[in-house]
């Protein structure tokens, strides 16, 4: 028989009610206590635990300090990998046909041990996922100034290695893990996911295995390797959206689901409005007119008691957006525009990025010039000051792109592009990007030396965000995937910018520190040009404080 270990939230146990419902189903089940907890109460809100229960969790990595191998995440995924191991060995059981569920703290489990398990044959992630430093709830309160978090924890490290069909199961309202966050996570996986997404679910355990969605995703994978129903093209334009969805039951009905508010989606209200349904050519269509200032939506499908749900989608208002265009290109007079159902690559680029920056010029969409050179900007806010000036260097000469918000730390590199070129290369966009990098620029350094506490600047009492070790190895991690990503194009580290006297959160010197372990790094890529902006950064001229020094003219 099939089989599936179980992975229970914050606050609970190895529920034997949870595993008799995977049983009913036609699956062993094995359920871990990863608190050393046994069936039995000491008081109304804590569970008794056996005499040796190693390490438990203390609130949100609060644990990092500690040894690695002393920490409870550490110890929660290999207990998971045991429980693989061991539920697999049993001779009852489909070594083949293992997969893993867990809810909420479950869930960031599986998140995580997907993509260091290859075993698991389906995983089910539920609620609980990666990214989620800076989320505007207690989670980004406790993850904002945790660099061990972002360097070594977070899910999205481990999630690109995540080849099984998943489901990622979760409602609309949770106020513990933001939609967006989940979306960036089955977004990094390279497997092929399923996303289920209930109204009204709540969150708890019992929440999680009483729908019947789970089961039948887990017998679908097991029975014919794949998910039951699964997106296969969104197209959107201003007014309407239309999901395409592949699917081995009859669906019987469909609902877009949207909001006009902004902020934490479980914070906003979710308005529910039935879609038009119909099957073609095998697969089927749902679309729904969307609603005025509409700023999130996704589709959902039924077909009975089971819901398929699109992808997570942002919007953004039209009229707060720059639009950049290429020079235009004589001898090739451009065609009368017709009518598309596509999503535009427009409104995909203003998705990325958000109304913090959509006003602002160097975050206007660049409409492609196919006879010019294109070049790539990725960096934090000094690289946003010299994008329109390099701009106007470059007009005629080279479409020149930028990283679509503030590049920050080096953990943050990967997940940015990764979640550009996505979203940017979808075949869904009606003009998706084609074209290849011819020179990508690119400098990480200064949001690694900072300290903070939260999300404040805190030389005093806050943490640095990245170590100098951590910050080598997360180099080496950008230059191999800019290798990969475009490796006839031309490479361009910039050097941090010095530190100024008086500086807030950052350290005087560090910034010499932290390019000398860049040249370490970047002297096994002698391809690789350095721009030493270090070096031009004129030092005379007043900073009024801020990390960011004056330039001479270069």
């Amino acid at each position: 028989m099939p089989g599936v270990v179980l992975v229970h939230g914050g606050g609970g146990t190895a529920f034997r009610t949870w595993v008799k419902k995977w049983n009913e189903k036609g699956f062993a089940a094995i359920a871990i206590a990863h608190e050393g907890q046994v069936e039995r109460r000491e008081s109304k809100r804590k569970w008794a635990k056996h005499k040796w229960p190693g390490p438990w969790r203390r609130g949100h990595y609060k644990d990092t300090a500690k040894p690695i191998a002393d920490q409870w995440m550490y110890h929660a995924l290999a207990d998971t990998i045991l429980a693989n191991s061991l539920l697999r060995s049993q001779p009852e059981v489909d070594e083949s046909k293992v997969g893993i569920m867990g809810v909420s703290w479950g869930g960031v489990v599986t998140s995580t041990v997907m993509g260091i398990d290859s075993r698991f044959a389906f995983a089910i992630p539920t609620y609980g996922c990666g990214q989620m430093t800076d989320v505007e709830n207690h989670w980004g309160a406790a993850l904002g100034n945790n660099a061990f978090y972002r360097q070594v924890w977070d899910p999205i490290h481990y999630l690109p290695n995540a080849k099984m069909p998943a489901l990622w199961f979760s409602w609309p309202e949770d106020n513990h893990f933001p939609l967006d966050s989940q979306a960036a996570s089955y977004r990094a996986m390279n497997g092929e996911y399923m996303i289920s997404l209930l109204p009204g679910m709540k969150h708890s355990n019992p929440a999680s295995y009483t729908p019947p969605d789970s089961y039948a995703f887990a017998q679908s994978v097991v029975k014919d390797g794949k998910p039951w129903c699964g997106q296969v093209e969104m197209k959107m334009n201003t007014k309407v959206l239309r999901v395409n969805f592949a699917s081995s039951k009859s669906l019987d009905r469909a609902a877009l689901i949207s909001t006009t508010d902004t902020g934490f989606t479980g914070n906003r209200k979710w308005i529910e409005t039935r879609a038009k349904l119909q099957q073609v050519d095998g697969e089927w269509s749902a679309s729904a007119k969307l609603p005025a200032n509409a700023t999130a939506c996704f589709m959902n499908v039924n077909a009975g008691d089971l819901t398929a749900s699109s992808e997570y989608v942002e919007l953004e208002p039209k009229s707060d957006r720059v639009k950049l265009s290429a020079p235009a290109v004589a001898s090739k007079p451009s065609k009368p525009s017709e009518p598309s159902n596509s999503a535009a690559a427009e409104d995909a680029w203003f998705g990325l990025v958000g109304k913090r920056f959509s006003k602002r010029p160097e975050f206007g969409y660049v409409v492609n010039n196919p006879d010019l050179p294109n070049v790539l900007i990725y960096g934090d806010s000094i690289s946003i000051h010299f994008t329109q000036p390099l701009r106007e260097k470059l007009k005629d000469k080279a479409n020149v792109y930028r990283m679509f918000s503030n590049g920050l730390h080096s953990g943050a590199f990967l997940p940015k592009m990764k979640r550009m070129h996505d979203t940017m290369r979808s075949a869904d966009l009606d003009d998706p990007w084609k074209f290849k990098w011819d020179v990508i620029h690119f400098n990480v350094g200064l949001h690694d030396l900072k300290y903070l506490k939260g999300k404040k600047l805190d030389i005093e009492n806050g943490t640095q965000v990245t170590s100098i070790e951590a910050y080598q190895n997360n180099l080496g991690d950008i230059v191999e995937y800019l290798n990969q990503l475009a490796p006839e194009a031309k490479l361009i580290f910039a050097t941090t910018t010095p530190v100024p006297e008086g500086a807030a959160g950052r350290i005087p010197g560090d910034a010499q520190k932290y390019n000398d372990a860049a040249q370490a790094v970047l002297e096994k890529h002698p391809a690789i040009a350095i721009n030493d902006l270090f070096d031009k950064a004129d030092r005379t001229k007043p900073s009024g404080g801020s990390s960011r020094a004056m330039f001479t003219s270069t």
